[in-house]
């Protein structure tokens, strides 16, 4: 079983506002730290900042696609994502 589907991440690109966008991902951050695959704290962190400073929904998707890719094996080179953590 894995941290989180494509299928969540649909729920993110059609939420109603940034901030329902937001929370969903926050959702799919905290329960990625401790799931089967968890990430590292100073990596959910680091999430959890870029997801406040988002301004649009496919923001926030992007994030939770970067981070699905990742966890799969296919990173996306010279991603944000990586940069930092």
């Amino acid at each position: 079983m894995f941290n989180f589907t494509v299928d969540q991440i649909k729920e993110i690109e059609n939420a109603d506002s940034l901030q329902t966008a937001r929370v969903l991902l926050n959702t799919i951050i905290e329960n990625s730290s401790t799931g089967q695959r968890p990430i590292k704290p100073a990596k959910r962190q680091y999430l959890l900042n870029q997801v406040q400073g988002t301004r649009k929904i496919l923001d926030v998707a992007a994030i939770a696609y970067n981070m699905l890719l990742a966890g799969e094996g296919l990173n996306v080179i010279g991603s944000k994502y990586f940069s930092k953590i």
